[in-house]
């Protein structure tokens, strides 16, 4: 019985190794590659008029019909009140 659990361990300490090494290869290709250069730049790309940041445009599909209410009250008070 502690041969098998021998080589149960020597396959998932081959895997985590083989793992943690391609994590420090793709982190250093990263970096060599300039891909943590202006990191908060790349995040603030998807967002546009339709759906400025830090305003939340989703919602689950069952959500209730209040909350899609309020979400158009406060959207249509920013456009009245002029604070975009």
């Amino acid at each position: 019985m502690q041969h098998s659990w021998d080589i149960v361990v020597s396959i998932l300490v081959i895997f985590g190794l083989l793992f943690f090494g391609v994590a420090v290869w793709a982190l250093s290709w990263a970096a060599k590659n300039r891909q943590f250069e202006r990191f908060e730049q790349g995040a603030r790309v998807i967002f546009d008029e339709e759906e400025p940041e830090g305003v939340c445009t989703d919602s689950f599909p069952s959500a209730s019909k209040k909350s899609k209410n309020r979400r158009a009250d406060k959207s249509n008070q920013k456009s009245v009140d002029g604070s975009d």
